[in-house]
């Protein structure tokens, strides 16, 4: 897994679900592999305004990968 961005998400996916200091690259499955290589690019994201001019690549993960719990993380920040 190389996409920063990517490996971002998922620590903060692995920290909702207890797992602290997750690393793909180390820390995965195979099975857990063979799907982050494909999800780096093809998966939900946006551009995250840091407030400064810069846009930061941002995976909505924090509660969780279900649409519920994406929809919660765009709730809480009053995403529009």
């Amino acid at each position: 897994v190389t996409r920063p961005a990517f490996i971002n998400g998922i620590k903060a996916l692995k920290k909702h679900e207890g797992v602290k200091n997750f690393d793909p690259n180390k820390d995965a499955t195979n099975q857990e592999m063979r799907t982050y290589v494909c999800a780096q690019c093809h998966v939900e994201y946006y551009f995250k305004d840091e407030g400064d001019g810069r846009k930061t690549l941002t995976f909505p993960w924090d509660n969780g990968t279900h649409i519920d719990q994406i929809y919660k993380y765009y709730e809480d920040r009053n995403f529009v």
